[in-house]
């Protein structure tokens, strides 16, 4: 569940679809009120809402572009610190 008051934050232009899709399925709120009201009711049979393909859908797109990590992350991450560890070599 996302509360995000779009009045005082802004959303990357490129970010709103994805946003989009997340309200559309009820994970995305702009106000506490609608939030709060979604949560009751959905509170009794949430793991069917959590789990159902809709849901998925969405949480498993915005995922891929925006917290992605990759199957071999620990493998880029040693690349990279190494990257910086021989850069700093005399």
């Amino acid at each position: 569940m996302i509360y995000w008051n779009t009045e005082n934050w802004e959303r990357r232009a490129s970010a709103i679809p994805y946003f989009e899709e997340l309200k559309d399925v009820g994970i995305f709120h702009s106000s506490p009120e609608s939030a709060a009201k979604y949560v009751a009711n959905i509170w009794t049979d949430f793991d069917s809402w959590w789990n159902s393909e809709s849901v998925s859908l969405v949480v498993n797109r915005f995922c891929k572009q925006y917290a992605d990590i990759f199957k071999d992350y620990l493998i880029k991450v040693q690349s990279v610190l190494n990257g910086v560890i021989d850069k700093g070599k005399p």
